[in-house]
């Protein structure tokens, strides 16, 4: 029985790394992305790679969007639109033919 063999439970305050841990005052964080997708007006949700070519991306996000773009350069291939709120659900079909998005509206 694993409650047998604990010994000692730590419960101090958490210290997790905070966000502005790490970069120092006037240091500016660096950056290693090879593309950017911008497209987004808000915060993103959800990511899906395409599971045949892994070359196409689906993101959803706050914005109640979700875009279908190439890895490799970041070009914007298709948006999902008639979405009515936040889009938390993106995915491909098995065979990448399909996409499928969902939001918080149902």
């Amino acid at each position: 029985d694993l409650a047998d063999e604990i010994e000692d439970v730590d419960l101090e305050e958490d210290t997790a790394w905070e966000e502005d841990e790490g970069v120092e005052e006037g240091m500016e964080a660096h950056d290693d992305s090879e593309v950017t997708f911008s497209k987004h007006t808000a915060s993103v949700f959800c990511v899906s790679l395409d599971p045949k070519t892994n070359t196409l991306v689906v993101t959803g996000g706050e914005d109640d969007k979700a875009f279908v773009w190439r890895v490799s350069d970041g070009e914007l291939l298709f948006e999902c639109t008639g979405h009515k709120d936040s889009v938390t659900c993106v995915g491909f079909s098995y065979d990448s033919t399909f996409v499928a998005t969902g939001d918080m509206g149902g």
